[in-house]
């Protein structure tokens, strides 16, 4: 054993930590403190950890069907609370019922030092709040788009704007891609990317570029790389259909253009597990709300929390109940998804809360009361598409909590009011 120069938090060279490698398959076990893992497990009794090329071994762990893969080393202290997890990513050799691991560096923040992140789509909403989460996460973020949102990223990232790598280029432009991830060192990929549901229905072979095609160039350029360790990219709940689902005779189908490309994607990413090993993990938001959303018809209620903010008026053009995701939550997952990814192809669900146009209404009023008399509701009702057998995202990270509706647009509201007139 290395002689250990720093423990995580929480442990000591004492301590009675048990140390989960994830190497794949979906073995169900628990920890000592009773916490759930969906993987094949690996338990330290003994560890050693030095940032930067100390050695790890031990002898006692579940076998893997693979010799040679990716893991991630997560630590658990004897607290209960899954606060300020450190991680470790490295490749894994079995030798003789051995296995051995080098360390790459950690920070309590929650990426390791070495972690540089890829963004396509980085100046949309999403995005954007994607950005603010790396940047939080002290990760070193890459961003791709056809331009920047220098406007947008100064409102949400303020001075940490400047620290944004940013490259303005197409995902069919293959070179692009390869030359970025190559250039800053990209360790992971978060693909947000995308042609909306409008654009795909109004041009569906250009949707099909870019959303598929365009996809697939990116899974091909990191295993082209051979560096990049994971995936998290935007799948959408646009590939439930109306239908329940549940049998041969009714299945569940997208019912457009938009949600089929997303259901391509998902396909195409198993394969590439399948056949390259590229780990990857599917985040399926709802509606996702907060500031700085202003594009496409669900952007209604966000829009409305910024008018009754600004003392305006505002019609949200829907009606009917869906699910909403507040954005610094889809934020958190999709930076989770991809510096925690499990080995295989996964597919994750977000909670999204359930709630009526007009609940949604009442969320604002609770955060401004009196300003129910500014918004109106008025439009056709959209389906819920609510997924037949969802897997939740807390099925991934069992400490997962989501921000409540009236937490989510009390937190836009304060947003928009300080950013407009100073105050909270």
């Amino acid at each position: 054993m290395a002689n250990a120069t720093k423990v995580p938090p929480g442990t000591s060279d004492n301590s009675p930590a048990i140390h989960r490698w994830v190497l794949g398959g979906h073995q169900s076990v628990k920890s000592r403190q009773g916490r759930k893992t969906a993987s094949r497990v690996v338990v330290l009794t003994k560890h050693s950890f030095a940032p930067g090329g100390a050695s790890v071994s031990c002898s006692r762990f579940a076998p893997s069907d693979e010799s040679l893969g990716y893991c991630r080393d997560v630590p658990t202290g004897t607290k209960r609370e899954p606060l300020n997890i450190s991680r470790w990513h490295s490749k894994i050799r079995l030798e003789s019922n051995t296995i051995t691991m080098t360390c790459l560096g950690w920070n309590e923040m929650g990426a390791t030092m070495s972690d540089t992140v890829l963004v396509t789509g980085g100046s949309g909403f999403i995005g954007t709040w994607v950005l603010r989460e790396l940047l939080a996460r002290n990760a070193k973020p890459v961003m791709v788009d056809v331009q920047p949102a220098p406007t947008r990223w100064r409102r949400v990232l303020g001075g940490r704007a400047a620290e944004v790598i940013s490259i303005e280029a197409s995902l069919l432009d293959r070179e692009r891609l390869q030359d970025a991830i190559e250039q800053h060192g990209v360790t992971h990929i978060i693909h947000l990317a995308a042609l909306l549901t409008p654009e795909c229905q109004k041009d569906p072979w250009l949707g099909c570029q870019v959303n598929v095609l365009g996809s697939t160039a990116l899974f091909e350029a990191a295993r082209r790389s051979g560096r990049v360790r994971s995936l998290a990219y935007a799948s959408s709940y646009a590939v439930y259909g109306p239908e329940v689902g549940d049998s041969n005779d009714e299945p569940n189908r997208p019912p457009t253009f938009y949600g089929a490309f997303k259901q391509a994607v998902d396909l195409i990413a198993e394969q590439y597990w399948r056949h390259f090993g590229i780990a990857s993990v599917a985040v399926r938001p709802h509606v996702v709300y907060g500031p700085e959303r202003d594009q496409g018809l669900t952007a209604g209620p966000s829009l409305a929390a910024r008018a009754a903010a600004l003392g305006e008026t505002y019609t949200i053009g829907y009606t009917g109940r869906v699910g909403y995701d507040y954005v610094e939550d889809v934020a958190r997952a999709f930076f989770r998804s991809a510096v925690e990814c499990p080995p295989g192809h996964t597919v994750v669900d977000l909670p999204s809360e359930l709630a009526t146009t007009e609940e949604f209404r009442s969320a604002i009023e609770a955060a401004i009361p009196g300003s129910v008399s500014q918004i109106m509701v008025n439009g056709p009702a959209i389906p819920s598409n609510v997924p037949p057998s969802p897997n939740y995202i807390s099925n991934l990270f069992p400490d997962w909590q989501a921000t409540s509706l009236l937490d989510g647009v009390r937190k836009t509201v304060e947003f928009y009011r300080q950013s407009m007139f100073g105050v909270s």
